[in-house]
């Protein structure tokens, strides 16, 4: 608490004052993880009824969508939140810092997260695209090397039948 309206902090309240700035810390881990979670779920329902789209077009259109908007709304409302928090600190610290730090984290995470929805929409056919070609390399290295095993497992079966004598 304070002493008086100068907003002098009370003798041996930096307990209560460490405990904010870890839940501090935690909401803003927590809101990275909503923020780039809720992009990329929000494209995959968008997908979730299109048949022209495979299972990797689908996970990679959503992981670029989470990363471009989720990410740029986070990076909107921490920037936002620092801004606004410097200018609540020029109107009234205090009180002023919290609620301009709010209000500015709100407006630069919508801002952040429009621009970033603005990006992944011209980006994520392409990154879907990319995601089905390095499949599809996939799926293609691997059934070479299981038919290069077999051919492998073949060749050495016949040499063994025909050095056995029995």
């Amino acid at each position: 608490g304070l002493q008086n309206k100068n907003w002098i902090a009370r003798p041996y309240g930096g307990t209560a004052r460490a405990s904010w700035l870890s839940a501090g810390k935690l909401a803003r881990r927590a809101g990275l993880g909503v923020s780039i979670g809720t992009a990329g779920l929000d494209q995959w329902m968008r997908d979730s009824g299109r048949a022209d789209l495979s299972t990797s077009e689908r996970v990679g259109r959503a992981a670029d969508r989470a990363t471009v908007a989720g990410g740029s709304a986070w990076i909107g409302a921490t920037v936002g939140s620092r801004i606004g928090g410097a200018i609540g600190t020029a109107i009234e610290p205090g009180a002023g810092t919290v609620v301009g730090g709010v209000v500015g984290g709100i407006v630069g995470g919508v801002a952040g997260s429009g621009v970033g929805n603005y990006l992944a929409d011209h980006s994520v056919d392409q990154v879907g695209h990319l995601a089905q070609d390095i499949s599809d390399g996939v799926s293609s290295a691997a059934h070479g090397v299981v038919d290069a095993a077999g051919a492998a497992k073949g060749t050495v079966s016949h040499a063994i039948d025909k050095i056995n004598p029995f």
